[in-house]
């Protein structure tokens, strides 16, 4: 049986990124250099819906609630207390969830708490970026009043 040879070998140097990817089997990281993906691990198992750099470290959205990995990819995930996630983002230093209900919550670091920002009524939220909410109704941005329509019928 003939042999096969790999003659790409992934070198990390100065010019690698760590790539989260969420799923349904965890969250896996991913070793990119300037062409070539090299290692990749499976860091925390879970049913991960969303993942998200945010300034706290790297924060996904789970079936059974927010991680949180403060130090990638040397940490765990900690749950950080907030219930079954469908989206997750860095915003304003911190970071930004939503739930199934449409729930919008702010995490506070200090407190170990979440504050509510915002309900999306009749729509589901899909995905978080910042202050944008991608939902079944449109794009709507996070303002200190709670949501304003930023257009659109239907977002992912």
């Amino acid at each position: 049986m003939p042999a096969i040879r790999d003659d790409h070998v992934f070198v990390e140097d100065t010019d690698a990124h760590v790539a989260y990817i969420a799923a349904g089997l965890g969250i896996t990281a991913a070793h990119i250099g300037a062409s070539t993906v090299g290692e990749f691990a499976l860091e925390h198992r879970c049913d991960a819906r969303d993942v998200a750099a945010t300034r706290l470290g790297v924060a996904a959205a789970t079936a059974d609630g927010v991680v949180l990995s403060t130090a990638p990819p040397d940490s765990a995930f900690a749950d950080i207390g907030f219930p079954a996630a469908v989206a997750v983002t860095g915003f304003d230093g911190t970071v930004l969830a939503a739930d199934e209900d449409g729930r919008i919550a702010q995490y506070h670091p200090d407190a170990g708490a979440w504050t509510d920002r915002a309900v999306l009524t009749d729509a589901t939220v899909r995905a978080l970026d910042a202050d944008l909410v991608a939902a079944t109704d449109g794009v709507h941005r996070l303002t200190d009043a709670g949501l304003a329509d930023a257009g659109l019928d239907d977002a992912y």
